[in-house]
């Protein structure tokens, strides 16, 4: 059995940014433009519904950038506490 070769963490930098780049597209939103629509985005997330066609290209961009990613993966979590808990004025 071939003995696996430790990758450098600049290596591995390197091959994410790399494969990153094979994964954009020419019309995909910046995270200023996600921001606009995260908030949607977020709901039909934690009510557990389809993600709406106009907002796909926030999920294409949560997709391949890790700040937009974890500010939404906060803004669902935050949003499905208010379900549990029954803040005034939510639905459940």
């Amino acid at each position: 059995m071939e003995e696996e070769v430790p990758v450098r963490p600049l290596y591995r930098h390197v091959r994410d940014l790399l494969l990153a780049c094979r994964e954009t597209h020419a019309d995909e939103i910046d995270c200023d433009e996600s921001l606009g629509f995260m908030s949607g985005y977020a709901e039909a997330l934690a009510e557990g519904r389809e993600v709406p066609g106009a907002l796909t290209k926030v999920l294409e961009h949560e997709r391949l950038c890790s700040n937009c990613r974890e500010d939404c993966r906060a803004l669902v979590d935050v949003l499905l506490a208010r379900q549990v808990q029954g803040v005034p004025g939510q639905e459940p």
